[in-house]
């Protein structure tokens, strides 16, 4: 919806593992992927969520690699309009070869009062 990507560091250390995600701004959430046999550079990653956005946005997609070594995928909840509860998938093709689907689900930050305040130090 914005009109570009940004690129996560590999080495980022993920917080928690968990797929249950506060809504706070400033959080990123995603898969940390990685090759084993050849550089994958020719990948669409797909994030589908709940309608966001003035035209109801259901999914957003980039180009992206799987190198060989660590790469991260996801989303940074950056704006107002990115705060939308429900149901979030990151996915990944190469082709019409589908390589992996991870579900997330984005909660009021009140159902996870730990997550979220240790997110909003971390951003801060």
């Amino acid at each position: 919806l914005t009109g570009f990507v940004n690129t996560i560091r590999p080495d980022t250390t993920f917080v928690s593992p968990s797929r249950e995600i506060p809504a706070v701004p400033g959080l990123s959430f995603g898969v940390r992927t990685q090759a084993f046999l050849r550089l994958h550079d020719s990948i669409t990653i797909t994030v589908t969520h709940p309608p966001m956005g003035p035209g109801g946005a259901t999914q957003q997609t980039y180009l992206s690699t799987i190198p060989i070594g660590p790469r991260i995928n996801g989303y940074f909840l950056e704006y107002e309009r990115d705060l939308v509860p429900g149901d979030w998938t990151i996915s990944a093709s190469e082709g019409d070869v589908p390589l992996f689907a991870v579900h997330f689900t984005l909660v009021d930050p009140a159902e996870l009062p730990g997550m979220a305040g240790l997110c909003e130090h971390l951003s801060s």
